[in-house]
């Protein structure tokens, strides 16, 4: 009996009891950031599913996209879908202007729209709050309703079947980025401003030297968000001629109908 005795009390002191087992905060720490980089992981798998589809896609004949159950790993595996890509004679024009049209409407948004946010920031003139107002009111209003008078602008000054109806809208600003760069400027504090007019600074010079090196994470965010949107958009109603095409132009037309065939 005593034996029996001795070896309980040896079991209650060598084996811990589970509950009410307090964690040390090292080990609370380590379980979150566990807990978090699952999800971040999980999040992270999701995100690239899409694009993995996309590339194995790309290898597959033209049946095997519509296949079901969808198949993940291309079978047939083969490379025709390049082959017609690159043969095409328009891809690589296509590629240049999306390219340069994306650029310079992104580097002459981003200079304007900067400046007009340091003006509504930091400048005091009459009737600065209702043009904010007036400017924001624009964002409301759908692209869509914009496009037949913007035609018919555009073809009475003879811009039609050239690049000045896709670059000039865009290269002196645009609504969001003017917001999005006065809020920004209104963050940063006054005595910077003040410290350099006491140095002799003008405005453009305080928004120049001071400033604008200051908005780099604005100026990252803009040049994203606007490249993206100008590479995207195929501006297809303000030219006829193939030489004016970009990548989601040649797309469509290259491959559009034809794969929308493939439905039927």
């Amino acid at each position: 009996m005593s034996s029996q005795t001795e070896t309980v009390k040896e079991l209650k002191t060598t084996v811990p009891p589970l509950i009410g087992l307090r964690l040390t905060r090292n080990q609370r720490e380590g379980i979150a950031k566990l807990a978090a980089y699952l999800v971040l992981t999980l999040g992270a798998i999701a995100m690239l599913l899409p694009f993995f589809w996309m590339v194995s896609t790309s290898f597959k004949p033209e049946r095997g996209i519509f296949v079901m159950p969808p198949q993940w790993l291309p079978n047939p595996f083969t490379v025709e879908n390049y082959q017609k890509a690159l043969e095409s004679t328009t891809l690589t024009r296509s590629f240049l202007n999306s390219f340069y049209i994306a650029l310079t409407t992104t580097i002459g948004e981003i200079f304007c729209s900067t400046l007009a946010g340091f003006a509504f920031a930091r400048l005091k003139f009459p009737g600065r709050n209702t043009l904010f107002g007036v400017l924001l009111a624009t964002l409301m209003i759908p692209g869509v309703v914009t496009l037949v008078p913007a035609f018919i602008l555009f073809r009475t000054l003879g811009w039609v079947g050239t690049y000045n109806p896709l670059i000039i809208p865009v290269l002196f600003g645009t609504p969001f980025a003017v917001f999005l760069s006065r809020q920004f400027f209104m963050t940063l504090p006054a005595e910077l401003e003040d410290a350099a007019k006491v140095d002799g600074c003008n405005m453009f010079q305080i928004y120049r030297y001071i400033f604008l090196p200051l908005a780099t994470p604005i100026i990252a965010t803009l040049f994203v968000l606007g490249f993206i949107a100008r590479w995207n958009d195929p501006g297809g109603l303000y030219h006829e001629n193939d030489c004016f095409f970009r990548c989601p132009g040649f797309m469509d037309d290259a491959f559009g109908n034809h794969i929308a065939l493939l439905w039927i």
